[in-house]
């Protein structure tokens, strides 16, 4: 990083030697960080208390701590019962989560939704990450069966359509089922038939096994056109 500072945007540090030559790497990250106003970089260091590096890492966390640039996110770990060689599985993993951690749907737009928030987020992800970038459906789907709770069809409608979106490689009737459903609870009926016509399809295609049920249901919408 200090080195190429263009060639990766996060890193992964475990049980670092920076005790190394008199603790070298903790005054040259010193300098480094003097140097650099802005930082857009996402920075995990992990160690086991049991390992004996955890100590000299410390002391360059703190280092960061006191002089830490603009647009870096970071988080430093200590993991108990755990050494040099064992700690590194579970820092692959806990670092990975806090570096993709921006993915996630943020709390506040979830508990003070809109349409234009949700959809600002979902886009800045895909522009970071690509166009694959999504949330879980376990957020999507509670999050939208409740605003349908909450009378919120709209935004329930939104949701929905970006979870089946984004997860149409699935090939899940169900989700096509919660589209057309707040649709037609927004009273867009012509819309909800289309969709329903999408999950009855689909079901025939994969032996969901539900498609009398969307047949009926295609049938009672159009009795109300």
């Amino acid at each position: 990083m200090m080195e190429s500072p263009d060639l990766f945007d996060a890193y992964i540090v475990m049980g670092p030697a920076f005790w190394w030559n008199k603790e070298e790497p903790v005054k040259d990250f010193k300098a480094f960080l003097s140097a650099s106003d802005t930082l857009d970089k996402a920075l995990y260091f992990g160690v086991g208390k049991e390992d004996g590096n955890r100590h000299s890492l410390k002391r360059f966390v703190k280092e960061l701590e006191t002089t830490t640039p603009k647009g870096v996110r970071w988080k430093h770990e200590e993991f108990d019962d755990e050494g040099h060689m064992s700690a590194p599985l579970l820092n692959n993993y806990f670092a990975l989560k806090f570096i993709f951690s921006d993915m996630r749907l943020p709390q506040a737009i979830m508990d003070d939704f809109s349409s234009e928030k949700f959809l600002a987020h979902e886009a800045g992800i895909m522009k970071k990450y690509g166009q694959a970038a999504k949330q879980p459906q376990e957020i999507y789907v509670p999050l939208a069966l409740e605003l349908m709770k909450q009378e919120n069809y709209t935004g329930a409608v939104t949701v929905f359509r970006r979870n089946a979106e984004a997860y149409i490689m699935n090939k899940y009737p169900q989700n096509y089922v919660w589209l057309a459903e707040a649709l037609e609870k927004n009273k867009k009926v012509k819309e909800a038939i289309k969709v329903y016509e999408q999950a009855y399809t689909l079901s025939q295609e994969t032996g969901y096994g539900e498609t009398d049920k969307f047949a009926a249901k295609i049938k009672e919408l159009k009795a109300k056109l």
